[in-house]
């Protein structure tokens, strides 16, 4: 997934039934690269034909989950060009970064170094005592979007979630705040400035497939204002496919549906703030596929059993067409010998 933010602005965890340890580990899985949102020609090429790929398939529109036959996939290249061109935009991406460094590197003070190029204290007080807390302000915004990508050992709960929002620390702390309690607390409102805009070129669970158009494949939201809200809610089913053979054994894949939705935070008021949320949840049921194979002997079987139902309808067939030919003659030889008939009677009168 591609995010038009900063990766210093941006945050992407966890969020479900498990402990905070187990959250901080599983959230450290994710790698944010920092990349340009813009296509480059190339990269261009490839995702309209993904997004050709995607469209093509209209007769399956409204089926939740496909059969073997109808997944839908995409040319390999397709895949290794949008891998290949988002790794040449990120070490171009790095090489800016390093040099946009270089040139301000001395241009730190002291605090500024202590606290990572920033800090911010919010403070909180209960009433006897003042907790302090610090939060680093996570330098400037480097790079104009990121890239998230990783595999991530997920439970099968429903509820859990994947959340990517804008800010960190204490920015995102206030920004919450801010949504309760009305605009204006936070002066350095980073939210504002914040573009959602996304594009999700492959989401999986279980073995990757090489070319397999998921549903979510193909993917892109522009945000045009920025502060908007967007959700995806997965419906994960396991399927086991079983394979014969010498070694047999089998392979566990998940085929999913979504349904996506939608909302502009016009009011910082309300208690909706911007992000991007990908609700997943497994079925209780799993699906077996089995796969047949004819033998010999019951290929031969259905190889007679044809051979003998054309033999059959033949004969029908003929016996058919016999009769309604046996009949046709009889009529006319019948309608033949009372003509003879009469003539001879007329001729015994005359005599």
């Amino acid at each position: 997934m591609i995010v038009a933010t900063p990766c210093t602005n941006l945050v992407a965890q966890l969020q479900g039934s498990d402990t905070s340890e187990q959250l901080f580990l599983l959230n450290n899985q994710f790698k944010k690269d920092a990349t340009r949102f813009e296509f480059t020609p190339k990269e261009e090429l490839y995702w309209k034909e993904l997004k050709r790929s995607k469209q093509s398939d209209k007769s399956n529109a409204g089926i939740i989950f496909q059969s073997l036959d109808n997944l839908q996939y995409v040319s390999g290249r397709v895949e290794e060009g949008l891998k290949a061109e988002a790794e040449v935009k990120q070490r171009e991406e790095a090489l800016a970064i390093e040099r946009e460094r270089g040139k301000t590197k001395g241009g730190r003070d002291d605090m500024n170094d202590l606290f990572g190029g920033g800090a911010e204290i919010l403070l909180i007080q209960n009433g006897v005592n003042v907790f302090h807390i610090i939060a680093s302000n996570s330098d400037k915004d480097e790079g104009t979007a990121c890239r998230i990508s990783g595999r991530v050992r997920v439970n099968k709960v429903k509820g859990d979630s994947v959340v990517i929002t804008p800010a960190k620390g204490v920015d995102n702390l206030l920004a919450h705040f801010d949504g309760l309690f009305g605009a204006g607390m936070h002066g350095k409102n980073r939210v504002d400035t914040t573009n959602l805009s996304h594009r999700i070129e492959k989401l999986n669970f279980g073995t990757s497939i090489r070319g397999l158009l998921t549903p979510l494949a193909g993917t892109e939201q522009i945000s045009l204002e920025g502060a908007d809200e967007y959700r995806y809610f997965l419906k994960i089913v396991p399927t086991r496919i079983f394979h014969h053979g010498v070694f047999g054994g089998s392979t566990m894949t998940y085929q999913y549906s979504v349904t996506k939705t939608h909302k502009k935070v016009f009011d910082r008021r309300g208690h909706i703030h911007p992000a991007i949320v990908i609700h997943y949840e497994f079925a209780a049921l799993v699906i077996e596929v089995h796969q047949l194979h004819l033998s010999l002997f019951q290929l031969l079987i259905r190889l007679c059993s044809m051979v003998g139902g054309i033999f059959a309808c033949s004969s029908i067939m003929n016996s058919v067409f016999t009769r309604a030919f046996c009949l046709a003659g009889f009529q006319r030889l019948t309608k033949t010998s009372s003509n003879n008939d009469d003539s001879i009677h007329r001729r015994i009168i005359e005599t």
